[in-house]
């Protein structure tokens, strides 16, 4: 199956899946994406809250840093941001204005799919000060 084809079946999967925290949110949302293109299980770090998730990212001195580790351990290269481009499947997080470090899935364009509580949303990464920029991302090749 081809790579758009197999991004897209796997983005229909959560039209009507609920969020929740450490179960169906934004890092299970990514982690089950990787472990599916690495075809065995990822070993993300377990939570019940947005509170208990908010503390482990703190500890960890960020959501890139929690998620480091785990992607190197799954094989996936970080991408060095503004040298290296991002491709169709990538993985990455973003900063938002609203919501603090958010991780996606990169599609066409640099687009980053991500999981919120009011579902899936598209994100445009920008250099631009006052708008979503890239923090981290990772590559399968």
């Amino acid at each position: 199956m081809e790579l758009g084809e197999r991004l897209r079946g796997y983005l229909a999967t959560f039209d009507d899946r609920p969020f929740v925290w450490g179960e169906d949110d934004c890092s299970d949302f990514v982690g089950n994406w990787v472990a599916a293109m690495v075809g065995r299980p990822i070993d993300w770090d377990a939570y019940d809250s947005e509170d208990e998730a908010r503390a482990k990212i703190a500890a960890a001195g960020g959501l890139d840093r929690l998620w480091a580790p785990v992607a190197r351990a799954a094989g996936l290269r970080q991408i060095k941001l503004g040298g290296d481009p991002v491709s169709l499947g990538d993985i990455g997080i973003v900063n938002t204005r609203m919501s603090g470090h958010m991780g996606g899935i990169f599609g066409h364009g640099g687009y980053l799919y991500v999981r919120t509580p009011k579902g899936l949303s598209v994100l445009t990464p920008s250099i631009h000060p006052n708008r979503r920029t890239a923090v981290a991302a990772w590559t399968f090749a």
